[in-house]
C-alpha cells in the first residue's frame, strides 16, 4: 500500500460567472466531459442572495449540460469577496488534494489575488477560448 497522497486539479469557478454566462457553463462542460479527472469547485460569494442548488434545473435548455461540481464552498461570514476567496483558496490548498491550476473569475483583483497565491491561471469568461 502505497502512502503518497494523490493529488487532483482543480478548477475554481465564480459563482456570478458561472450562473450568467452560457458559454462559461458551456466550456465547464466541455472540461468535466474531456477531462473527468479534474475537480470543479464553485465559489459562491454571497449566499444570502443567491446561491448554488444542484437540484435546481434552471441551467436546463440552455444548450448546456448541468454541471455537477465536486465542492461549493460559501461565503458564511459575510467576508468582502476578495477575503472569501482567498480564504476559501488556502482551505483547498491546505485541506484537501486538490491543486487549483485555474480560477475562472471576473473581477480582476481577485483574478490577481489567485495568481499570487499559486494559482497558475485565473481568466474572466472573455479568455475562456484560449485555454
Amino acid at each position: 500500500m502505497s502512502d503518497t497522497i494523490k493529488t487532483q486539479a482543480a478548477i475554481l469557478v465564480d459563482y456570478n460567472l458561472y450562473a450568467y454566462n452560457v458559454s462559461v457553463r458551456s466550456w465547464l462542460s466541455i472540461r468535466k466531459r474531456r477531462a473527468p479527472e479534474t475537480a470543479f469547485v464553485l465559489l459562491v460569494s454571497d449566499p444570502a442572495h443567491e446561491d448554488y442548488d444542484a437540484e435546481d434545473k434552471r441551467w436546463n435548455g440552455l444548450g448546456t449540460v448541468e454541471m455537477e461540481f465536486d465542492a461549493v464552498i460559501r461565503n458564511s461570514g459575510g467576508k468582502r469577496d476578495i477575503t472569501f476567496k482567498l480564504n476559501a483558496l488556502h482551505v483547498i490548498k491546505d485541506v484537501s488534494n486538490l491543486i487549483p491550476v485555474l480560477a475562472l473569475e471576473e473581477d480582476l483583483y481577485v483574478q490577481q489575488m489567485f495568481e499570487d497565491n499559486g494559482v497558475l491561471i485565473a481568466q474572466g469568461e472573455e479568455e475562456l477560448c484560449y485555454v
